[in-house]
């Protein structure tokens, strides 16, 4: 069962939108690079302290 981190700094929604579209944005560069969805994906996870990116990537 996924577990997504409970952050004191993020509603869990915003945490589950964006755990969705890490993982769309992975997907989909993991078949077709697209420079649009790497930055995307970098500026979505910037937002993160680096305990929760790892989290939010396994």
């Amino acid at each position: 069962m996924l577990s997504l981190p409970q952050l004191p700094y993020k509603h869990r929604y915003e945490v589950f939108r964006d755990f969705v579209t890490i993982a769309a944005c992975s997907l989909h560069n993991s078949l077709h690079k697209d420079p649009g969805r790497e930055e995307e994906y970098l500026r979505i996870i910037r937002d993160y302290k680096k305990p929760d990116r790892a989290r939010l990537t396994q």
